[in-house]
C-alpha cells in the first residue's frame, strides 16, 4: 500500500491509499499489516478502515515522547451487529497476528469495530472523521452516516481518480 491502488473485489471498486509518510517506518509497517490482513481475511464483510485522530491530524506525540501518540483506525463492517458479534473474535484475531509481525513498532495500533449503520457513533465523532480522517481503504460506498460528511483525505470520488 506505498502507492495509491485500485483493485475489484466482486465487481465493486477498492481504493486503498498509502500510510502517511510521517509515521515512523515500524508503526506504518504495523498499521499496513493491519489493514492488509483485515483486507485479505475479512474481504466479504470489510467496508472500509479509516486512520484518524492525532496521526491523521499530524498532531500526533513523537514515538520518543514519554506518552507518544499511538494509532486510531475505524474498520467499518457490512453487518448491522453493532457490536460486530458474528466476526468479532476473528478479527481481533487478524489484528492480534498483525501486532505479532511488528512488536519493533514504537506505537499503540488501536482498532475500533463499528458496523454499516453507525448508528450508536455520537455526531460530533462522525464530523470530526469525515474532517480529519484519512481513507485508507474502501469497497463500495461509505455507509450512510460518512457518506453525507464525504471529505476524507484519500477518498475516491469516480472511478479512474
Amino acid at each position: 500500500m506505498k502507492a495509491d491502488a485500485l483493485r475489484r473485489h466482486k465487481g465493486e471498486l477498492m481504493k486503498m491509499v498509502p500510510i502517511p509518510v510521517w509515521l515512523d517506518d515500524a508503526t506504518a509497517a504495523l498499521v499496513e499489516e493491519t489493514v492488509s490482513l483485515l483486507i485479505k481475511r475479512h474481504a466479504d464483510i470489510l467496508l472500509a478502515v479509516i486512520l484518524f485522530g492525532s496521526i491523521a491530524r499530524h498532531e500526533e506525540r513523537p514515538p520518543d515522547d514519554a506518552c507518544p501518540s499511538d494509532v486510531d483506525l475505524l474498520a467499518i463492517f457490512d453487518t448491522t451487529d453493532r457490536l460486530v458479534r458474528p466476526y468479532r473474535e476473528d478479527i481481533f484475531a487478524t489484528i492480534i497476528d498483525a501486532c505479532a509481525l511488528h512488536l519493533d513498532a514504537p506505537r499503540e495500533v488501536n482498532v475500533l469495530l463499528s458496523d454499516r449503520t453507525m448508528q450508536t457513533w455520537d455526531s460530533m465523532f462522525l464530523d470530526n472523521l469525515a474532517r480529519d480522517g484519512m481513507l485508507l481503504y474502501a469497497r463500495g460506498s461509505l455507509p450512510n452516516p460518512l457518506a453525507a460528511r464525504q471529505s476524507f483525505q484519500g477518498v475516491l470520488d469516480k472511478p479512474g481518480h
